[in-house]
C-alpha cells in the first residue's frame, strides 16, 4: 500500500571489520583511501535515494526514506557487493 511505503524509513549502520589492523599495517593514509573508497560507493549506490555519511571512525550510516526492508536489503546487498569486488 502507498501510504505505507510513503512512511517507511530505513537506517542502515555498516561498520569496517578488521579497519584498524588495516591501519596498523598499511598506514594511516592508506587507512584514510578505504574510507574514501567506501565514501565513494555509498554516494554511487544511494545516490539521490538517500544520504550516507561517516558515523564514527570506521562506521558508516545510510538513511533511506521511503524505503521498506526489502528495498533495504537490496541496497545493502547492492553496497556489500561493491566493496567486496
Amino acid at each position: 500500500e502507498e501510504n505505507e511505503k510513503e512512511r517507511a524509513l530505513s537506517v542502515m549502520m555498516i561498520d569496517i571489520d578488521f579497519f584498524k589492523k588495516v591501519n596498523d599495517t598499511f598506514g594511516h593514509l592508506f587507512g584514510d583511501h578505504v574510507l574514501q573508497t567506501i565514501s565513494a560507493i555509498l554516494d554511487d549506490v544511494v545516490g539521490a535515494d538517500g544520504y550516507a555519511g561517516r558515523y564514527g571512525g570506521e562506521e558508516f550510516i545510510v538513511l533511506l526514506p521511503s524505503q521498506d526492508i526489502k528495498g533495504a536489503y537490496a541496497v545493502g546487498e547492492k553496497i556489500r557487493k561493491s566493496i567486496e569486488s
